[in-house]
């Protein structure tokens, strides 16, 4: 039995348009997209029906799920940092009234 061969990738398929749609490789040029999507998927006809450009995926687009979390957490150090320094500038200028 011959061994089977994965190819997890999409390489080759296609090349990007001048206008900036998605165009096929010279041996996919008859594919219809039920075809493509048997063959890679059901996003990647997707994406053949839409003229996407892959680098503009959602999918690339997608944030972290705690990016949020962590940006309120950067704001709240920079503000308790500023608060401190803050009071160090307050107490300095009461030093200075009393002297």
């Amino acid at each position: 039995e011959p061994p089977v061969v994965v190819n997890a990738g999409v390489r080759g398929l296609g090349s990007l348009d001048s206008d900036g749609g998605f165009r096929l490789g010279a041996a996919k040029k008859g594919m219809s997209l039920k075809q493509i999507e048997r063959e890679y998927g059901k996003h990647i006809a997707e994406q053949f029906a839409a003229k996407v450009d892959p680098r503009k995926d959602m999918v690339r687009k997608q944030e972290s799920r705690f990016q949020s979390v962590a940006e309120e957490e950067r704001i709240a150090k920079r503000n308790r940092k500023l608060a401190e320094l803050e009071a160090q500038d307050a107490a300095e200028e009461k030093m200075e009234a009393l002297l």
